[in-house]
């Protein structure tokens, strides 16, 4: 009795994972094409069992907790990685974060060095989940707070200061079309082991028409 229905569950999931994998795979594509004129990417995908698997079902440490989602730290194949998990309770009509966005957008932008490395994705789930490269699990926000007892040089802050502004500024000109961000906060800044700054979180950007700034 158990088996089967056991296996019934198996057989609902794969088809509600199958639904989701060809909504989330015709949103993405178009968002992919619209912003990359046509030549978006290579995008690796991940299963939803391997990142399951990767999170110890979303019980590993999380890293960033905003509003529409968490970015929980992971292993695969041996491997560090961020997985960026958006909240399946906050529908995208209700809530102003795009996965499809941060993918597309955080995938081009994936060439500059201030910018967390998106390594793929999971089209299985109700809303994507991303995969990043690991860069540490040291945010801006708790390296520049009054309570941190090893405050940060002030010169190593305007070297943050100063790759982040270059990052921002090759999102803004390094494209046919014109992208602010919008959500660049302290708590969403990755500072890897030599305390380089890694932007993330692209589900906030918008398009604005005419030229370049």
């Amino acid at each position: 009795m158990f088996s089967s229905l056991k296996s019934k569950r198996d057989d609902e999931d794969e088809g509600n994972n199958q639904k989701f994998f060809i909504k989330n795979g015709g949103n993405l594509l178009k968002e992919l094409v619209a912003f990359s004129n046509g030549r978006p990417n290579p995008i690796r995908h991940f299963s939803s069992k391997e990142l399951l698997i990767a999170t110890n079902y979303y019980t590993s440490q999380i890293v960033v907790w905003d509003a529409g989602y968490q970015l929980y730290k992971g292993y695969q194949k041996n491997r560090q990685i961020f997985v960026k998990k958006y909240d399946n309770d906050n529908p995208l009509k209700f809530s102003a974060y795009d996965p499809y966005k941060d993918i597309a957008i955080g995938s081009q932008m994936s060439a500059h060095k201030n910018v967390l490395k998106v390594l793929g994705c999971c089209l299985e789930t109700k809303l994507p989940t991303i995969v990043f490269e690991y860069a540490g699990t040291k945010t801006l926000s708790s390296c520049i707070s009054a309570t941190n007892v090893e405050q940060l040089p002030w010169k190593c802050r305007l070297k943050i200061a100063l790759d982040l502004a270059n990052a921002i500024a090759y999102l803004h000109t390094a494209f046919h079309r014109l992208v602010i961000h919008r959500d660049t906060k302290n708590y969403t800044i990755i500072l890897d082991e030599n305390n380089v700054p890694k932007l993330i979180g692209f589900d906030l950007c918008i398009f604005l028409k005419g030229n370049h700034m």
